[in-house]
């Protein structure tokens, strides 16, 4: 995956919301490899599942290492439907057209 610079996995039902983000970005971070994972629940990213990332970004060759972010989305009680959640992708332009974003 050495052209790898964003992926998300996300899932999104009412009352819970959880993305898994590899994010790689040359403008905003200077290729600075970042895992983020958010999520409605207490999620906690065991060991190998860190080291596997830190091989995908020492495969892309830049002197930093892998920034791990885990954060707690607010209340299930603000993710109504699984488009609740789609603001908060970065992809989110590849999944709808701005007009239907701005309907959910």
């Amino acid at each position: 995956m050495p052209k790898l610079q964003v992926m998300e996995l996300w899932n999104g039902r009412p009352g819970f919301a959880c993305i898994f983000r590899y994010y790689r970005n040359q403008e905003t971070q200077g290729w600075k490899p970042t895992l983020t994972l958010l999520s409605t629940w207490d999620l906690n990213p065991e060991p190998r599942v860190i080291e596997a990332w830190e091989k995908v970004a020492e495969k892309h060759g830049v002197p930093f290492q892998l920034v791990v972010d885990v954060s707690t989305l607010p209340p299930s009680s603000v993710f109504k439907c699984c488009g609740s959640m789609l603001h908060l992708l970065e992809l989110k332009e590849l999944i709808l057209q701005p007009t239907s974003m701005c309907q959910i």
